[in-house]
């Protein structure tokens, strides 16, 4: 994405969509819900963690410690911009700052995942599906990325186009990370029938809390494209940043209270 590279012309749906569905307000919102399910997932592995003996990995006082140091900073920065004047003032910022957090959102459900395994003492080489899945998820990421690129050079998010996701024609960009999961989950499970001789509903919790977190991030994996092209918009392009609607402005103003 070079200087210049970009006319505004190719980019107003995008802008629609700044103005409208992703406006600071809006943002300040989905950050909220992003920080409620941080601290919920952070609630159950601290819990996990601390009364459960069999939670034991070297791995969980690094996790934890790092979980909450990040959901310290998370909290301080989203209430900040429940303050409308903050949101809008920020924007950039706020914006830069949501394509962190859905990241990070889009992988806490794997550490409830990895604390299932642990704490049944699943066989190991589950830990190895939770990392190839995770790691195949920010392969879907940088794959929509490119892709959303590659549609704003070919003109459709110009006045009139197809928009950003235009699912008919990404089918190989979707199949090929689903493929691959689908196939590992298939081998991973028929290989867990044949040779685990404990209780089959503790796999399926397992199973569950797995497919659930690839589901989450596959999902923001999509989305995120849309939040990473708007970020690159508010700090390049001036006509990106979305001005306090003019009632808000008047009515402070004039020291009416809202």
């Amino acid at each position: 994405m070079k200087k210049n590279r970009w006319k505004e012309e190719q980019l107003h749906l995008l802008r629609e969509v700044a103005e409208d569905r992703l406006k600071p307000t809006g943002i300040s919102i989905g950050l909220l819900g992003c920080f409620g399910v941080s601290v919920f997932i952070f609630s159950i592995l601290k819990f996990a963690t601390g009364y459960s003996v069999y939670i034991n990995h070297s791995m969980w006082p690094y996790v934890m410690k790092t979980f909450f140091v990040l959901l310290l900073f998370q909290g301080i920065i989203t209430l900040a911009f429940l303050n409308e004047k903050v949101a809008y003032k920020h924007q950039k910022f706020q914006m830069l700052f949501c394509c962190l957090i859905l990241i990070i959102t889009s992988i806490e459900m794997y550490f409830f995942y990895f604390s299932a395994w642990d704490d049944k003492d699943a066989p190991e080489y589950l830990f190895t599906v939770g990392i190839y899945a995770l790691v195949s998820g920010f392969i879907l990421m940088m794959i929509f990325f490119i892709r959303g690129i590659k549609r704003v050079n070919s003109g459709e998010l110009a006045k009139g186009g197809t928009g950003l996701y235009n699912f008919k024609d990404s089918k190989g960009s979707v199949s090929i990370p689903i493929i691959f999961i689908a196939t590992l989950l298939g081998a991973v499970i028929s290989k867990t029938l044949n040779k685990f001789d404990g209780d089959t509903s503790i796999m399926i919790g397992i199973y569950l809390a797995l497919f659930l977190a690839i589901v989450i991030q596959y999902s923001l994996a999509i989305a995120l494209t849309e939040f990473l092209l708007l970020a690159f918009c508010k700090i390049r392009y001036d006509s990106f940043h979305v001005a306090l609607p003019k009632k808000r402005r008047r009515r402070k103003k004039d020291g009416v209270p809202k």
